[in-house]
């Protein structure tokens, strides 16, 4: 598992938004077990870490990769993305970029 140490990021919700808590989506039945090992996997690393109870949920999407494993992400467009103030950082346009390193040589 990759881990940034090079910054924190502080996530910010919007005002007067309320939880959204999202019921699971179903999953393949062949897909059970190997879901369930891959979950606990990622607990046994501390990625994850068990709740009984959250006022926010998101449903997981569960992929198959092409090397037979398991991808599991959370969908965060169901319901905490919409209440999060959004990162606004300017990029500079390509030609912005090649101007300035013209300049460095």
């Amino acid at each position: 598992m990759g881990l940034c140490t090079k910054g924190n990021v502080t996530l910010q919700l919007k005002e007067k938004c309320r939880p959204v808590f999202c019921p699971k989506r179903p999953v393949a039945y062949a897909m059970l077990d190997a879901v369930d090992k891959e979950l606990d996997r990622l607990e046994k690393l501390g990625v994850i870490t068990p709740v009984d109870f959250s006022d926010w949920a998101a449903p997981i999407v569960v992929v198959r990769k092409a090397n037979g494993q398991i991808r599991i992400c959370g969908d965060y467009s169901t319901g905490l993305n919409g209440a999060l103030h959004p990162q606004e950082y300017p990029l500079p346009l390509p030609a912005d970029i090649f101007a300035r390193l013209g300049r460095n040589c």
